[in-house]
């Protein structure tokens, strides 16, 4: 009884401790990426948001106004006029990355791998693809990371893992 017990919190640990993401949110995000073909990589980490490798939010007060506010992206105008997005949209976008659970997207080629987890340059996540891909372990370039599909696990999903 008692190693059951132990068995049971040992496994309800590894289940609640496996990165997830929300796929239905992950695939409207690519779809939206898709569509906007001038975002192909989208990150949130810690104090700094970056949208094609330019920080967008990069310090304590406006992080504050945005979980406080909402997005506050005038004063980042400049950064932002390539895009071609009004506030609003940018707003939904978000809105959507941070409902997939990921931090970070690349988007190449009808591909996208959303990171839920990394250490230094290696990191775990699942990749949708519209294409069938093989899942033979071989690997794949997505702009700088080099990508290893593992195991297919639902229809357009692979989980897998990237070196950058």
């Amino acid at each position: 009884m008692k190693n059951s017990f132990k068995l049971l919190v040992l496994s309800s640990c590894i289940i609640s401790c496996t990165p997830s993401i929300n796929f239905e949110k992950a695939e409207e995000l690519t779809n939206l990426i898709e569509s906007n073909s001038k975002i192909y990589r989208f990150s949130i980490n810690e104090n700094t948001t970056t949208i094609n490798g330019k920080e967008i939010i990069t310090n304590e007060e406006d992080i504050g106004y945005v979980k406080e506010k909402g997005l506050m992206f005038e004063s980042k105008r400049d950064n932002l006029q390539e895009l071609e997005m009004s506030i609003e949209d940018l707003e939904s976008f978000f809105f959507i990355f941070e409902n997939t659970k990921a931090y970070s997207v690349d988007f190449k080629d009808g591909k996208a791998y959303f990171i839920v987890d990394s250490f230094l340059d290696n990191s775990k996540g699942y990749l949708y693809s519209k294409e069938e891909l093989n899942t033979d372990k071989s690997s794949i370039k997505l702009n700088d990371g080099n990508i290893k599909v593992l195991d297919k696990i639902r229809p357009n999903w692979y989980k897998a893992t990237a070196w950058h």
